[in-house]
C-alpha cells in the first residue's frame, strides 16, 4: 500500500503532538491510548532523544510518556520546517521545531529536529527526536537541588 500524501502526513503528526500537549499526569487512560493509535504496534521511539534508550512497542511508549507527564510539558509546537520522502512503501517527516515546554514548572524555548517515518497505512513506525537535552536537565538538576534544602 503506498502511504498518505505528505500534506495528510503533516496534519496527522499536527493532532499526534495535539493529543501529547493535551496529557497530564492524571489523564485517563483513554488520552493515553488516542496518542498511541497514531502508532504501529511495534514502534520504535526515541521520543526522550537520541541519547535515551528507545521504546519499542505501545507499552514501552506508553510508559516513556507518562514517566515525561510527571516532568514535561509542552506548551506549543512551532514548526520552523517540514520536509518529507518516500520509497513508495514508506514516508519519512522531517520537522525542525523550536518548541515551548515547561519543566518541572519552569518554562523554555526548546529546539527539536523529529525524523518520523510512516508506514503504508500512514502510522508512525519509527521517531526520532534530535535535541540537546542539556537545558532540561539543569532545570531538572537545579530544581532537584532545591527540594533537597
Amino acid at each position: 500500500m503506498a502511504p498518505p500524501p505528505a500534506e495528510e502526513l503533516y496534519t496527522k503528526l499536527t493532532s499526534y503532538w495535539d493529543g501529547i500537549k493535551a496529557l497530564k499526569p492524571d489523564s485517563p487512560q483513554s488520552e493515553y491510548d488516542k496518542v498511541l493509535s497514531y502508532c504501529t504496534p511495534d514502534a520504535t521511539s526515541y521520543f526522550a532523544g537520541m541519547g535515551a534508550p528507545p521504546s519499542k512497542g505501545q507499552a514501552e511508549f506508553l510508559a516513556s510518556l507518562k514517566s515525561l507527564t510527571q516532568y514535561w510539558a509542552l506548551l506549543d509546537r512551532r514548526i520552523v520546517t517540514e520536509a518529507a520522502t518516500s520509497n513508495g512503501l514508506t514516508t519519512t517527516v522531517i520537522v525542525e521545531m523550536d518548541n515551548r515546554l515547561r519543566i518541572m514548572g519552569e518554562e523554555l524555548d526548546f529546539p527539536e529536529l523529529e525524523v518520523v517515518e510512516f508506514n503504508g497505512e500512514g502510522l508512525i513506525a519509527n521517531y526520532r527526536l534530535y535535541c540537546d537535552p542539556s537545558p532540561i536537565r539543569d532545570i531538572i538538576t537545579r530544581k532537584m537541588a532545591e527540594k533537597k534544602k
